[in-house]
């Protein structure tokens, strides 16, 4: 059935064919049973979406904790690797300086 022969009409506006697919075209109210199901199913649809970006912000809160900890640890065993060897050579130099003490001052025996 065509209500409109289309064609080369120049002179036909878009009101007219608005006003005649109003006609035809009348709009339809949806069963509430159907809404609901496609309510839910569009819902559960997007729960795992949700729940990946969640897991994936968890992840990368996880990874830049592990980051800053483990800078934190190297730096801290950093420090104490250089405050070892300062001790370990100030223990160096004081042992040289008593070992040049004895050599120099001759230990008196006992008659």
């Amino acid at each position: 059935m065509k209500l409109i022969k289309w064609g080369n009409h120049p002179e036909m506006d878009n009101s007219l064919l608005e006003a005649s697919l109003q006609d035809v075209l009348q709009p339809l109210q949806p069963r509430a049973e159907f809404v609901r199901k496609l309510r839910v199913q569009l819902v559960n649809e997007l729960e795992p979406v949700q729940e990946q970006i969640r897991n994936e912000k968890q992840r990368v809160v996880w990874v830049v904790g592990a980051s800053l900890l483990g800078g934190m640890l190297a730096l801290l065993m950093g420090v104490r690797t250089i405050m070892t060897l300062g001790v370990a050579l100030g223990l160096l130099v004081e042992l040289n300086k008593q070992t040049r003490v004895e050599k120099a001052v001759p230990v008196r025996q006992k008659n």
